[in-house]
Order: C-alpha cells, then sequence, then structure tokens
C-alpha cells in the first residue's frame, strides 16, 4: 500500500514579531497565506493528508480572532485532512489554545486535532501514530508507546512527533528527546 501525504512543521502561526509592531499584523497574514501555498502543493502531489508535526503556533495562547482565521485558512481546502500536532511551542495543556481550536473545527472532517497518543486509521491500512507534547520540555521519549501500539498486518505505521533524535542546544541535552532508533523500533514506515 502507498500513501502520499505532505510532512510539514514549525508553522508558529501567532509569532509576536517583536520591535515590528507595525508590520505585525502583515507579516501574521503572511505566514497565514502559506497555508494556502501549502494546500497547493498538497494537492499538485495528490496528497489528501497534510501532517503537522509540531510547532503549529507559535505559543500556548491564541486570540480567538487568529484562531478563526486560522481555521478559515484550513477549511478553504476541504479536499485536504489536516492533522495538527502539539509541539514544544504549543504543548497541550490546561487553558491553552487547543481547547477553544477544538471547539472551532469540533464539525469538521477535514481538520484533525491530535491532542492524545491515540493513533487513528486515516485511510484504510495506513495508521497514524501522534505523540503529542504537553510541556514544553520531557525527560521522557513521547514515541515509546509506538513501540508497542498493534496494527493490523501489512498496514503502514506513519509516526508523528516534535522533538530530537540527537542532542542539541546550549545545554547538549535535547528538549524533547527521541529515540534514533524509534522507527525500526516501532516498525514504522515514516517518522
Amino acid at each position: 500500500m502507498t500513501l502520499t501525504f505532505l510532512h510539514t512543521a514549525d508553522w508558529q502561526i501567532g509569532k509576536p514579531y517583536n520591535g515590528y509592531q507595525v508590520a505585525a499584523p502583515f507579516l501574521t497574514d503572511a505566514r497565514l497565506s502559506v497555508i494556502d501555498r501549502i494546500a497547493a502543493v498538497a494537492i499538485q502531489e495528490n496528497a489528501r493528508h497534510v501532517l503537522v508535526a509540531g510547532d503549529v503556533f507559535d505559543s500556548v495562547t491564541a486570540p480567538r480572532e487568529l484562531l478563526a482565521k486560522f481555521v478559515n485558512h484550513l477549511k478553504a481546502h476541504a479536499g485536504l485532512v489536516w492533522h495538527l500536532l502539539p509541539g514544544n511551542h504549543d504543548p497541550v495543556q490546561a487553558g491553552s489554545l487547543w481547547h477553544p481550536l477544538a471547539a472551532l473545527t469540533e464539525h469538521s472532517q477535514h481538520i484533525q486535532l491530535h491532542l492524545t497518543p491515540q493513533p487513528i486509521e486515516i485511510e484504510s491500512g495506513a495508521w497514524l501514530l501522534p505523540a503529542p507534547l504537553k510541556a514544553k520540555a520531557m525527560h521522557t521519549d513521547p514515541t515509546a508507546y509506538m513501540d508497542v501500539f498493534e496494527t493490523p498486518p501489512g498496514a503502514l505505521r506513519i509516526g508523528m512527533a516534535h522533538g530530537s533524535a540527537a542532542a542539541f542546544g546550549t545545554s547538549g541535552d535535547a528538549q524533547v528527546p527521541i529515540s534514533p532508533t524509534r522507527d525500526k523500533a516501532a516498525r514504522l514506515d515514516y517518522l
């Protein structure tokens, strides 16, 4: 079985653009318009699914007006299924933007928020195993559960996570460590 999808991350919608207050609304609109360009590439490549693997937003909060604009951009491309995963900039936690966003998207089959590590069959025989973040930094690998989740024989297994398979940063430690062998341990076709 084959499945064509587009994988992207780090949109960081709602970036504050400190020092550019006059231009900030235009820069925000430009960032939102990139969604339309991503959709065009997905459509051109016959990809039905767009996987946004973390840091969809720049922080855990966003004005409702911005969330509504964001949802409108996604809904303008109803032929695509958008899979959104919380990352380290926008972890899912009490009071975060994911809760009002869920209310704005609850009746949409084309916008899937992956707020729990709950695998989902996105096409017949193709399973998405999401690893949403609940904090900006984690000591444990959020993808570890993928090793034991069973899918039917021959199913495609697609892991979706936001983190680092190698240490980086000034301290030398990854903020969200992901095992560099997770793809093999979890029998993933893609991570």
